[in-house]
């Protein structure tokens, strides 16, 4: 989402900011595909979702929730190739989208 937020502020430069997107984009399309991993595919997911959600593109397939839910699947996968609990992992991520979500709606900076 970090990456997102640092999109829009670029595209407020019309010429150097869509570059500059677009050239991030082109660094991550091989490393989510070529990697194999569903983290770095979900990576690619969100950039291409907030720079399209910030130019007001609709036309995008996946939903705000839908990626939310895909991150605490990557989470959970993470987990258990470390030898952790999975089901603590996906809901430990779900609490901290749950947060950050509520701090949003009143206007506070988020945290991690």
């Amino acid at each position: 989402m970090a990456a997102v937020g640092a999109a829009e502020s670029l595209l407020s430069d019309p010429e150097e900011g869509l570059k500059t997107v677009a050239v991030t984009e082109a660094t991550l399309r091989p490393t989510a595909t070529m990697d194999g991993s569903s983290g770095a595919a979900l990576l690619l997911r969100i950039f291409r979702w907030g720079t399209r959600r910030i130019r007001k593109d609709r036309r995008v397939a996946d939903s705000l929730a839908t990626l939310a839910a895909e991150a605490c699947n990557v989470h959970a996968e993470l987990a258990a190739l470390g030898g952790h609990d999975a089901d603590a992992a996906r809901e430990a991520e779900r609490a901290r989208q749950v947060a950050d979500g509520r701090a949003l709606l009143v206007g506070k900076k988020l945290v991690r």
